[in-house]
């Protein structure tokens, strides 16, 4: 009897993980996962020349693959796996919150990360904005150089503004 690959898990959740062989089943038991309806069932899945045999207890569901030559893999999943996670709820309990834990830990990092790179898209639409509003009041500067260039000449020496101004001495 082959088992290629164990699991299990609380809801779409992994909680322990064995791998036998080195071809990854992950795509495949996810998917079977997601098919799983929340009330105790036991279902086989059959894809390609591999069996998915599972049973969902209590919240739990316990996932095992093997060769479609593997006889009694079901008499052997329920009692090896299913009997020992049963059997010795601590060791499901101390599984679950280590993976609690590391899931914790990678989302602080990716929470930490996501920090800096706020910060610095920020910095940087900062100095953008400054950068436009420099830029827009250099041109303002120069239009008004220009409109009065029209009436003065370049020099903006201006006598003819005065006719339109009174008052106004450049």
């Amino acid at each position: 009897m082959s088992l290629i690959h164990a699991l299990v898990a609380q809801g779409p959740t992994i909680l322990a993980e064995h791998k036998a062989g080195s071809r990854d089943f992950s795509q495949a038991t996810q998917t079977i996962l997601s098919k799983i309806p929340p009330n105790n069932s036991k279902l086989t899945y059959v894809w390609e020349q591999y069996l998915f045999h599972y049973v969902s207890e209590g919240g739990f569901t316990y996932l095992v693959m093997a060769d479609d030559s593997a006889g009694g893999c079901r008499s052997h999943f329920s009692q090896n796996y299913r009997g020992s996670f049963s059997k010795h709820p601590l060791l499901l309990l101390s599984m679950t919150q280590n993976y609690q834990l590391d899931k914790t830990d990678v989302m602080a990092g990716q929470a930490t990360a996501f920090r800096r790179g706020a910060r610095s898209v920020r910095r940087q639409m900062w100095w953008r904005n400054k950068k436009i509003l420099g830029l827009s009041i250099l041109v303002a500067l120069v239009l008004v150089w220009i409109l009065l260039a029209q009436f003065c000449g370049a020099g903006l020496r201006c006598d003819r503004l005065s006719l339109f101004l009174p008052g106004f001495i450049l």
